[in-house]
């Protein structure tokens, strides 16, 4: 598998051999409160804690730092995974900061997101659109404010259409992976998360020549990790 990753896979497990481990991990505890204007219940802003937990979904590597701006990509299970995850990158630095993955439902996944999100001095949060777009809606209805938007051209009337979400397709997909197999390449160092490391030495070229996931193997990490860098 080490010869067929489209990944350098000596430079991954390289960086393998010398990771330094999460600062921190474990997950955000909330409160919620209902607004009469919205008619709906949200999250209490104030009320976001972070509870240390070893096995909790969410490992931070690098803390925000005030005036920071950052990028969270995320990959809902689908298509026989059952991993939702999130990759936090630095805007500037390009720096892998922190990783949510778990097995957990749409709605808690993206409450935690939103937490991640506002962590994150409110970060951009683009959310693949391709098997499930509650996690989109939700963060909508808890009024996240920075959802990435993407435009698209209406068949019948010829307008331009924004919807949230990322859409992986013939199109976008190959361009978020060579830009990740760039990143790699370039910069090693950028990347902290192990379980990211590893997918990616399974991420191979099938007899078709389209680079996916080794059967038995995931590439959730993989793919949020490209859509937080095309983002």
């Amino acid at each position: 598998v080490l010869g067929q990753t489209i990944f350098d896979a000596q430079k991954v497990s390289e960086r393998l051999a010398s990771l330094p481990g999460p600062v921190r991990r474990g997950e955000f505890t909330f409160a919620t409160w209902y607004s009469p204007e919205a008619n709906q219940v949200l999250v209490e802003d104030a009320s976001i804690r972070w509870v240390e937990n070893p096995s909790g979904p969410i490992q931070i590597y690098w803390e925000p730092v005030p005036g920071g701006a950052y990028i969270l990509g995320a990959d809902t299970a689908g298509e026989g995974s059952d991993f939702n995850v999130g990759q936090v990158i630095d805007h500037l630095g390009g720096e892998q900061l922190c990783t949510i993955r778990g097995r957990m439902d749409e709605d808690l996944f993206a409450k935690q997101l939103y937490c991640l999100g506002k962590y994150y001095n409110t970060a951009l949060v683009s959310v693949e659109a391709n098997f499930s777009s509650y996690p989109i809606r939700e963060l909508e209805r808890l009024r996240y404010p920075r959802q990435y938007v993407r435009q698209t051209e209406d068949s019948f009337t010829h307008r331009i259409r924004q919807s949230y979400g990322f859409k992986t397709s013939s199109v976008t997909r190959p361009l978020v992976i060579a830009g990740l197999v760039e990143v790699v390449r370039e910069h090693p160092d950028w990347l902290n998360d192990r379980d990211t490391l590893n997918e990616m030495l399974t991420f191979v070229r099938n007899e078709s020549g389209r680079p996916e996931a080794q059967q038995g193997a995931h590439d959730d990490c993989v793919m949020s990790l490209a859509i937080a860098y095309y983002v």
